[in-house]
């Protein structure tokens, strides 16, 4: 069933992460351990982390000092973004209206999720998005509610 703006308030941690490619192709991009955590306030603020189990430290200790690689490795391993959401429990989307971001290019866009909601388990797919350089993709993330 979709559900409403006050049925998703919570904290939600990650339970799994897909992404479909054009061609039908399945991949878990983060990986078979990926983690993160959405958080979905009463006043209609956001917050989304989604990152891979398996992302290098910096041997530099120093969060700006990093080899290009693990920068990379790190970069290429995270999503995050915050900002305002509202529900349209008619059309069962969520819209992420995006104030900062990792990845720039969101920042002042809507991201329209379609949103399924049974028990305590939340489920958001994604429009078709450019990803990792070989088409698009529709990602499939599902929640379980923590709080």
């Amino acid at each position: 069933m979709s559900g409403d703006a006050a049925s998703v308030v919570g904290v939600w941690r990650l339970v799994s992460f897909q992404a479909r490619r054009s061609d039908g192709q399945v991949l878990q991009p983060f990986g078979p351990d990926a983690h993160g955590s959405l958080i979905y306030t009463s006043s209609g603020r956001f917050s989304v982390h989604l990152m891979r189990a398996d992302r290098p430290r910096l041997t530099s200790g120093d969060p700006l000092k990093g080899t290009a690689d693990e920068m990379e490795a790190n970069y290429k391993g995270v999503i995050a973004y915050y900002g305002s959401y509202r529900c349209d429990s008619g059309r069962g989307v969520v819209v992420h209206r995006v104030k900062g971001s990792l990845f720039p290019n969101w920042e002042g866009e809507d991201l329209q999720r379609a949103f399924t909601l049974v028990g305590n388990h939340l489920t958001l797919t994604t429009s078709p998005t450019l990803f990792g350089g070989g088409g698009t993709i529709v990602g499939t993330v599902e929640w379980e509610r923590v709080e």
